[in-house]
């Protein structure tokens, strides 16, 4: 079954979006572990280059928490240029009940730079967050400002968005402590 567009993680979705040009020359099998950031002694996080830490979005929700959220099975992790996610999957009764939890770490956008629409101020936690529906209602997103020009994303995808808006907040409570 091939799914809808509005299923595809936005990482994805941008990343897929991005594509315009090829490259020539023989495709070869690279590593198929994901590259994995290191990591310091005091949290999930390092820093990239001017003052702009990297979030490793897998580290941020524990196992035990991703159980308690519903989801199911090893999260996948995908890294693009800018973009790191990891994904969950949330089994339910019907597969239209059923959604995907994804965290992403923008390390060049900011709040500012947010799509979507019925954007609200949330409090979660000790941070400041922004609750909003996805662009074209792809789920309910719930953005942390990590600095001015990065964030990370919570995002619940699946049907109806504004249904999904408790998950993608219970998701960010989870993960909230463990933000820098």
């Amino acid at each position: 079954m091939k799914r809808p567009l509005w299923l595809i993680p936005a990482a994805l979705a941008l990343a897929l979006a991005g594509c315009t040009s090829t490259t020539g020359g023989t495709p070869v099998p690279g590593d198929s572990q994901a590259t994995e950031l290191p990591t310091t002694s005091g949290g999930p996080q390092t820093t990239t280059s001017s003052d702009t830490p990297a979030v490793q979005p897998c580290t941020l929700l524990s196992d035990s928490a991703a159980h308690s959220l519903g989801a199911a099975g090893t999260p996948k992790q995908k890294n693009f240029t800018g973009i790191s996610s990891c994904s969950w999957r949330v089994e339910k009764a019907t597969a239209a009940d059923s959604y995907l939890l994804d965290i992403a770490f923008f390390s060049d956008r900011g709040v500012k730079d947010i799509g979507g629409h019925d954007k609200k101020p949330v409090r979660v936690g000790h941070h400041d967050a922004v609750q909003s529906l996805g662009a074209e209602d792809t789920g309910c997103v719930v953005t942390f400002g990590i600095t001015d020009t990065s964030r990370v994303d919570v995002r619940a995808i699946g049907g109806d968005s504004a249904s999904l808006c408790r998950p993608a907040l219970d998701t960010a409570t989870a993960i909230e402590p463990n933000l820098p």
